[in-house]
């Protein structure tokens, strides 16, 4: 007689991540800045944990920039172990930053486990410096 398969009942503990990093790009930003110019930032979001992460989006509150515009790299809002999405947005310069000489700015990320609460790492700040002086040439 055969005897019955023996079962067993692993639990895996699942480890829920995600980190979000901001960077901000200002090559085209005059020296000195000028209303106008523009930032380009570049968000990416990573899942850190050990399962799937669904429902993902990053949000930036600046008013006046672009919307976000996301590489996934798969499924719109889903995210593998291991897997990142990136996303950019447009800022142009106002009036008000240049009197403040910098644009400070922060943006936040949600991610939904398949189990336990939403992750909300927390935030990535960028904050430009602007030059408004213009310096005076130096001629030799």
């Amino acid at each position: 007689m055969t005897p019955p398969p023996a079962t067993t009942d692993t639990t895996l503990a699942p480890d829920p991540g995600l980190t979000l990093d901001k960077t901000a790009d200002a090559s085209a930003v005059g020296s000195p800045a000028n209303v106008g110019d523009t930032i380009t930032y570049h968000f990416s979001a990573t899942n850190t944990g050990n399962v799937t992460l669904t429902n993902v989006s990053i949000t930036d509150l600046l008013p006046g920039l672009s919307g976000l515009t996301y590489v996934w790299p798969a499924a719109p809002g889903v995210l593998l172990p291991g897997q990142a999405v990136t996303a950019t947005a447009m800022y142009q310069l106002t009036v008000a930053d240049l009197d403040a000489g910098h644009v400070p700015n922060s943006a936040t990320a949600v991610g939904t486990p398949p189990i336990g609460p939403e992750l909300t790492p927390s935030p990535a700040t960028a904050d430009t410096p602007l030059s408004t002086i213009s310096l005076p040439a130096v001629s030799g």
